[in-house]
């Protein structure tokens, strides 16, 4: 019996931080995109300049600093980063050719490329 609750104990230790995460951002949320550090952000994951010229879009990654965004969904990747999905509030497509994209939640925001707003 002591080994089970020791598991428990240590399970919900271990799983804690993830519900914190989850509770910091919700679905609706508003936020605005950075300015890039670099030649590319590096927390909002954006699709390669040649996926986006085969889609038919536009490949110009400083049109979409300072636009308004809204988290559509919200989930962990494989190393436990949260990722959120991000939609434009404007009802436009980024790059005229994808309707979502994604981030690492907290290290976006830690980085200025995601800007409560």
């Amino acid at each position: 019996m002591g080994n089970r609750a020791f598991f428990i104990n240590l399970m919900i230790f271990l799983l804690c931080p993830f519900f914190v995460q989850a509770q910091e951002v919700e679905m609706g949320d508003i936020f605005v995109l950075g300015k890039m550090e670099g030649p590319h952000y590096q927390h909002v994951l954006l699709p390669k300049k040649n996926i986006i010229i085969k889609r038919g879009g536009i490949a110009d990654m400083k049109q979409i600093t300072g636009l308004q965004v809204e988290v559509a969904a919200f989930s962990f990747d494989s190393s436990g980063n949260a990722l959120v999905t991000l939609r434009r509030t404007d009802g436009g497509k980024f790059f005229r050719a994808f309707r979502e994209i994604k981030a690492r939640y907290e290290l976006a925001v830690s980085a200025g490329e995601l800007i409560p707003g």
